[in-house]
């Protein structure tokens, strides 16, 4: 591969915008596809808001004007985003890595596991469901959402794994349509880590399913 494929990693403490996040996704993408920039991996946190991607149905925003919407290319249904989550952007040269979409996005899901299992908790996955998943003692609640779009062979858009958010900003909507489970964080499973905790172990992780770091 040339110079430019080393993969970079790119961690904002701020809040950022989301629309201004698609915009610089997408303008990575292109960049990555004509070989001008590396891969990237983005850790971010969103100001509190819903993306609805491209399966999202109007009957699951249950609370329509608790904080702005965004209509996204990604797969899958509404999604939060807000502090206390961290949000991985992962733009991957797929055809490089020899990566097909539904290889990839069981890399991503790998990875979500193996950060879990770093803190002593255990995700798993759960046919037809998309995201990770904790089971607590015969409750199901969901740690982490995926949903990727890929342009040309490049894929965008992620992953979000709870932290510490307020899990009282999901009430707004049927979480990736799913009503009948619940949502759940690192800190209300009583693990103590701070953000850079977080990243250390996501970057550990990462490099454990994808080779590079």
């Amino acid at each position: 591969m040339p110079e430019t494929s080393t993969l970079q990693w790119r961690i904002d403490d701020a809040p950022v915008a989301y629309e201004a996040a698609v915009r610089a996704m997408e303008d990575r993408v292109a960049a990555i596809r004509a070989g001008t920039l590396p891969e990237l991996v983005w850790l971010l946190e969103h100001p509190p808001l819903y993306t609805a991607g491209t399966s999202a149905r109007a009957a699951d925003l249950v609370e329509p004007g608790l904080f702005p919407v965004f209509q996204t290319g990604r797969g899958g249904q509404f999604t939060y985003h807000g502090p206390g989550q961290r949000v991985g952007y992962v733009l991957l040269d797929l055809r490089q890595r020899e990566l097909d979409v539904r290889r990839y996005v069981r890399a991503l899901e790998e990875w979500l596991i193996r950060t879990l299992a770093g803190f002593g908790i255990k995700g798993e996955r759960r046919p037809g469901r998309v995201g990770i998943w904790i089971d607590q003692g015969g409750r199901e609640s969901k740690i982490a959402a995926i949903g990727v779009r890929v342009r040309q062979w490049v894929s965008y858009h992620g992953v979000s794994l709870n932290l510490d958010p307020d899990l009282g900003h999901y009430r707004g909507i049927v979480p990736c349509g799913i009503a009948e489970h619940g949502v759940t964080s690192l800190v209300a499973l009583g693990v103590g880590a701070s953000m850079a905790d977080l990243d250390l172990a996501l970057k550990a992780s990462f490099a454990e399913v994808f080779g590079a770091a």
